[in-house]
């Protein structure tokens, strides 16, 4: 899985996101701790990874959603 940083959206760039094939069905501004409930673990410490890669302005890669690199 690939994670990478789409830049800045803000909630008028949300109303306007479509999802024509069903895959996702809605979209939402969420803190870690608040995805933490909405998605599996694996994929929580992979969004932790990114969201503290993105502030560092460096890329990170994760084996089993632990940074290794």
């Amino acid at each position: 899985m690939f994670v990478f940083d789409g830049g800045v959206l803000d909630e008028a760039d949300l109303t306007g996101l479509t999802f024509s094939d069903g895959e996702v069905l809605s979209a939402g501004f969420h803190t870690i701790e608040q995805a933490r409930e909405k998605v599996k673990p694996l994929l929580a410490d992979r969004l932790a990874v990114a969201v503290d890669a993105a502030r560092q302005g460096v890329t990170a890669l994760c084996e089993h959603g632990v940074r290794v690199a």
